[in-house]
């Protein structure tokens, strides 16, 4: 797949120069480099992971304690 970009402007051109040359890429290179390092996945802030986790939690119907998953696992193999 190829891609143009045109009307670079001269100063973002002169650093992306720079930048692939310091990395040891081709200005090609470093520019699909560039792409896919910021077009990957967001990770999620664990802060706001954690509380997601903790108000699914609240909202579901049974506890699961310690016991329950014993139960669980056990419940048929005896």
């Amino acid at each position: 797949m190829n891609i143009t970009i045109k009307d670079v402007p001269k100063p973002v051109y002169q650093r992306l120069k720079k930048a692939a040359a310091q990395s040891g890429r081709s200005m090609n290179k470093f520019v699909i480099h560039v792409l896919e390092k910021n077009t990957l996945p967001v990770r999620a802030d664990r802060a706001e992971l954690l509380e997601s986790v903790r108000k699914m939690r609240r909202s579901m119907r049974v506890t699961l304690d310690q016991d329950f998953l014993y139960n669980a696992i056990h419940e048929g193999r005896e």
